[in-house]
């Protein structure tokens, strides 16, 4: 029987961006795509995620993405791989991403194997 895949929300006010992520990593994840923040929380609340994704900015000005990290990690604790992708990186915006509890801070568009290999390589630490 095969395992049954991984859960992945994308949290990304892009629906085309978000899309594309879904499709180029579908076949290793079920996936959910959330673009504001309220939705984002609501499904955060109402599932269990393997792994976050999410976007820094999700209105013209706004960090909302700080607020999806945290919630996202103190719902989830140590369980959940999240990712903040960002096209605004920098080493403040790295800091805040990691203090506020993403994993890793990627800059926006992320490669795909980059992005492959972030959300596989903290799955994997914390099966061990």
């Amino acid at each position: 029987m095969a395992e049954p895949k991984r859960r992945l929300l994308i949290v990304d006010d892009q629906r085309d961006l978000a899309s594309s992520y879904k499709r180029a990593l579908g076949d290793d994840y079920e996936i959910d795509i959330a673009v504001t923040l309220d939705e984002a929380i609501t499904k955060i609340d109402g599932n269990r995620y393997d792994a976050v994704l999410s976007d820094l900015q999700l209105t013209e000005d706004g960090q909302e993405g700080y607020q999806v990290v945290k919630h996202a990690r103190d719902r989830y604790g140590t369980r959940a791989t999240i990712v903040l992708n960002t096209a605004r990186a920098s080493d403040d915006v790295n800091a805040r991403g990691l203090q506020n509890g993403a994993d890793s801070v990627l800059k926006k568009p992320a490669l795909l194997s980059d992005l492959r290999k972030r959300l596989a390589e903290k799955y994997e630490q914390r099966q061990k």
